[in-house]
């Protein structure tokens, strides 16, 4: 028998490693004229084709992958023309669909999307792993509809994939099919998975995060697992994308502390980490430290995932917030660009989610380096993806930037007629009416409506609401001071002080007072001070000291004071010359 030889064959050759010794077998038996039996001819030819899809698999383990394509696809000619098998039942052969699926995979690492989905679509009844596989490359190519009838052939082989459940909520799947997907799993014991899709529909596709942090609780409450990664790792990004940051950084931790290696939703904590724009319990210091950590961590375990290059991007992009060398900065701020542009390739809209938070990433480090109209584009790509309130937030940031009001007020009237109940939608509103004269006495009436919307007087507010209305406060002081109405402005810049001493009310407070006159210029200073005191990178802070310095000291009086010195020099020379 033929496959006693291949035994014989690797006692006289025991340390060559996989890939040389089958290539050293082909070789042997390629170079022997060995003449069979009719009735093993057939076994010899299936004994072949056994060989060669191990080889291919073997080289598939060391990377040589085009060189295991070709093997595969001689073996998949031998399953052709088997002696005495009519050629329409070879494609039943044992090996047939495993060859196919492992040249696709050879095709899809060359990134040959067209050629890994006709292997894949010539296998005969595809098993899960294929069908898996074949509607991913449905989905890198757009054909969304070819992926949701894999997806769900899927399903109907195996219903607990729920990778395969969860790209169809991706894709779209409308709210009327919800109940069929529901109906899959019937039963008690099926019941936390169909809280787990009502989750996932709340997440994937409405982007409403309270009410899936209402779903993600009764899947707790099912379930009973208080340390389910996932149920944890959803909840801490709904606490982010809500502004709670401190919520979300103490289930991050706690995630962290689970599983030290796990890379899902990582990207999303290293942003938080890197968060310039709402409180934290960490100090700056830590902050930088615990980031750092973090991308030891997941680079030195898993360095060519993409959530790993996401989370190298944000630390060189925080970084080179730090750096006071331009030409250090300048590098960290390319790399960062780099990694997310890898990361990017990688994801290659496989997964929606993941791709856009690629996305977005890549366009906050564009915005952060004021390459604005490139940031835009990438906003209007992660458009197609989700209709996140952070992209809007984004896009009116860019136009204003550029600037480019009548986008800007666009952007701002898409995200108010997605979310007219959402206070951070009113504050965008009102942000971009105050950008411009004539539509500045409309901005005060979003600004308020949000504060009311938080009913800060009625019930307890989070750090997150405490952030949103601080937003609103600052808008609406905004408005106040441009219409030179100071002492309203401080009123409420006072009243939110009360509510939350941070640095931006300080910061606020000293160009109000500034404003308001010299009597009012201690006051400013005292502000001023007190901000940076809070968090020494504020930079509207330091601009406004820096002004106010200037006002209360003006070049003019260092130079007469100057000229009185040089007077007073030149008569003590006059005094020694006599």
């Amino acid at each position: 028998m033929i496959l006693a030889q291949v035994f014989n064959f690797a006692t006289n050759q025991p340390d060559q490693p996989p890939v040389a010794f089958l290539h050293s077998f082909v070789l042997f038996h390629s170079s022997n004229n060995l003449k069979l039996p009719q009735d093993e001819l057939k076994k010899f030819f299936e004994d072949v084709i056994s060989i060669l899809r191990w080889y291919g698999e073997a080289l598939i383990g060391e990377k040589e992958h085009a060189r295991a394509r070709e093997y595969l696809k001689q073996a998949k000619e031998i399953i052709k023309h088997l002696p005495g098998v009519p050629t329409e039942q070879s494609r039943t052969h044992e090996h047939f669909a495993p060859i196919l699926e492992l040249i696709g995979d050879c095709y899809t690492e060359a990134s040959d999307v067209n050629n890994a989905i006709n292997a894949l679509e010539e296998i005969p009844n595809r098993n899960v792993s294929a069908n898996m596989k074949l509607a991913n490359l449905y989905r890198t190519k757009g054909k969304d509809q070819d992926a949701i009838e894999c997806f769900q052939s899927v399903l109907r082989k195996d219903r607990y994939v729920l990778t395969a459940a969860e790209a169809l909520i991706q894709l779209g799947l409308p709210e009327s099919q919800k109940k069929d997907l529901k109906a899959m799993y019937v039963g008690t014991q099926d019941e936390w998975v169909r809280r787990w899709i009502d989750t996932k529909f709340e997440l994937e596709q409405k982007n409403n995060h309270r009410e899936a942090l209402i779903a993600l609780d009764k899947l707790q409450m099912i379930t009973q697992r208080v340390n389910n990664l996932e149920s944890i790792l959803d909840t801490a990004y709904c606490r982010f994308m809500l502004y709670e940051n401190d919520k979300a950084l103490e289930l991050f931790e706690r995630a962290s502390k689970i599983d030290e290696y796990n890379v899902y939703r990582m990207d999303t904590f290293a942003r938080l980490l890197s968060s310039t724009t709402a409180p934290l319990l960490l100090s700056s210091h830590r902050q930088q430290s615990r980031l750092s950590t973090l991308a030891r961590t997941v680079t030195h375990n898993n360095p060519k995932a993409p959530e790993t290059q996401l989370i190298m991007a944000v630390y060189y992009q925080q970084l080179s917030r730090r750096n006071t060398d331009e030409n250090q900065q300048t590098q960290q701020q390319q790399l960062a660009l780099k990694l997310a542009n890898r990361a990017i390739q990688k994801y290659e809209k496989r997964n929606h989610r993941k791709y856009a938070e690629g996305l977005l990433v890549k366009a906050e480090i564009l915005m952060s380096i004021s390459r604005f109209d490139e940031a835009v584009l990438c906003y209007h790509a992660l458009h197609v993806f989700c209709k996140d309130i952070r992209i809007y937030e984004g896009l009116v940031k860019c136009y204003l930037s550029i600037p480019q009001h009548k986008d800007a007020f666009a952007a701002a009237n898409m995200a108010l007629k997605l979310y007219p109940n959402n206070p951070h939608t009113q504050i965008l509103q009102g942000t971009v009416l105050l950008s411009k004269a004539e539509t500045l006495p409309n901005a005060k009436q979003y600004f308020e409506k949000a504060i009311k919307m938080l009913g800060i007087e009625t019930r307890s507010t989070s750090v997150g609401d405490l952030y949103t209305i601080e937003k609103a406060t600052l808008g609406l002081a905004e408005y106040y001071t441009k219409n030179q109405q100071y002492p309203e402005a401080i009123k409420v810049l006072n009243d939110q002080l009360r509510r939350n001493d941070s640095d931006l009310i300080h910061c606020k407070l000293g160009d109000a007072y500034t404003q308001s006159g010299p009597i009012s210029y201690e006051i400013a200073l005292s502000h001023y001070h007190t901000a940076l005191s809070k968090n020494p990178q504020n930079a509207l802070a330091k601009e406004g000291l820096a002004n106010l310095e200037r006002v209360l000291h003006p070049p003019q009086e260092e130079e007469e004071v100057q000229e009185e010195i040089d007077d007073i020099d030149e008569e003590d020379q006059i005094d020694q010359s006599f």
